[in-house]
């Protein structure tokens, strides 16, 4: 028999009249899991027909900064996104995304505190979010990423309702530019708040840790104990890349900036992405793209001699794909190091030099790159480093042309006279930052 209270329970349930006033004040916030659903149901009606789905991530970040790193730095910006916007509210961040394999462990999945999904898991996951927001009545539904492993599954879903949703008034916006315009904010550090991070390199890991200036900042606007500001400060280690945290007071000051900045080009990324779709403008047909021998010339003239050189000279949307091209310079070694592609595929033109080119369907001792850093995010997509047992030698030379498969290991043995080569990327998931001249 079933509990009357359950009965009484349903029953009140079903008796809300979804057209009825509200009893009560409603509450000022833009976040909508700490709305009422009659308040986010007047907000549709008042015309907050936008609403920003964050995708966040559970991830190591070393030893100071606390692992929601990127969920913490959505609290603030998408709020703050929402208020650039004027009619847009934020959704419940999306937490579990791609953080590498489980089993075995790769990427963040090697330390603890990492949660990881798998790849389809969360696309089917975001596809469900975004399908309920639009079941309610929201028809601008942008999709931002803190993550730069985020990227290809909130596209692939941004597509692929956009495309099922042709004859709706929604759409799904996927926003690159939140997390690639200025990527970590590193010239708005240098050239508006004075902040020089060591080395000067805008990428995720200056030093072994997975934090920088501009995220620890961010995240002290919500909570500095995320940061483990006190602790730190007791221990005399509150810094981060060579630039004191102390005081408080102006890292949080800083880190509103730093949200600001993010917002205002968010929104206009947004704004101009709703302004496209609205126009019924399909995306720009891909054009062919000219690299005059001129700067080909002038790439490898500018590569140092004295040690590696990889310098991207574009890299462009071919509408499945990205393509790239670029100059890699090598000076002579007779050591190996390898490294393996996971997905991207790579077909070299050697200009001049000689060496020995290793190959091997598998990689020993393999540990994968930082998925955040400049190579991973620049020039390779997700790779491996690690050494060759054994292989497939080849003597190469200048004229010499090699195709690389996504997935094969490759490095050279032995470099006798320096070599310069020109490499072509093929990046199927369009995961690397595009680079026009």
């Amino acid at each position: 028999m079933v509990p009357i209270v359950s009965l009484l329970s349903a029953a009140a349930l079903s008796a809300q009249d979804l057209d009825a006033p509200r009893p009560i004040e409603g509450s000022n916030t833009v976040f909508i899991e700490e709305m009422t659903w009659m308040e986010v149901r007047d907000a549709l009606a008042d015309g907050m027909t936008t609403v920003i789905v964050g995708t966040g991530g559970v991830e190591q970040n070393g030893p100071y900064v606390a692992s929601g790193k990127h969920n913490f730095v959505l609290r603030a910006t998408t709020e703050a996104i929402a208020h650039e916007l004027g009619n847009a509210l934020v959704a419940p961040i999306v937490k579990f995304v791609p953080e590498g394999s489980i089993d075995p462990p790769t990427g963040h999945m090697r330390y603890h505190a990492t949660i990881s999904v798998r790849q389809e898991t969360f696309e089917a996951l975001l596809t469900d979010v975004v399908a309920s927001l639009e079941a309610h009545g929201f028809t601008d539904i942008v999709l931002i990423g803190d993550s730069g492993g985020n990227t290809r599954g909130m596209q692939t879903v941004a597509d692929r309702l956009n495309a099922v949703w042709s004859d709706r008034p929604a759409r799904v916006h996927h926003i690159p530019e939140y997390y690639r315009e200025d990527m970590y904010s590193c010239a708005f550090l240098k050239e508006e708040l004075g902040i020089y991070q060591q080395p000067d390199e805008c990428v995720a890991t200056r030093n072994e840790y997975h934090d920088d200036y501009h995220y620890s900042s961010i995240i002290a606007t919500t909570d500095p104990e995320r940061i483990r500001a006190r602790q730190r400060m007791e221990a005399g280690l509150f810094s981060i890349n060579g630039v004191d945290l102390a005081p408080l007071e102006q890292t949080i000051e800083n880190g509103r900036r730093l949200v600001q900045y993010r917002a205002e080009i968010t929104a206009r990324a947004i704004r101009a992405s709703m302004a496209s779709a609205r126009d019924g403008r399909a995306p720009d047909p891909p054009v062919a793209v000219h690299v005059p021998t001129a700067e080909l010339e002038a790439t490898i003239a500018a590569a140092p001699a004295d040690r590696v050189s990889d310098q991207q000279i574009r890299m462009i949307d071919a509408g499945d794909m990205n393509l790239g091209v670029g100059v890699v310079h090598r000076p002579v070694t007779t050591t190996l190091s390898a490294i393996q592609h996971h997905k991207q595929a790579e077909i070299y033109r050697v200009v001049s030099g000689r060496g020995v080119l290793v190959t091997s369907p598998d990689l020993a001792d393999a540990r994968d790159l930082d998925p955040e850093g400049a190579v991973v995010r620049d020039l390779t997509g997700p790779s491996s480093m690690g050494t060759i047992d054994g292989g497939e030698r080849r003597a190469i030379g200048a004229g010499d042309v090699l195709f690389i498969p996504a997935g094969v290991a490759h490095g050279f043995s032995e470099i006798t006279e320096p070599i310069t080569y020109i490499v072509y990327r093929i990046d199927p998931d369009q995961v690397v930052t595009l680079k026009e001249r």
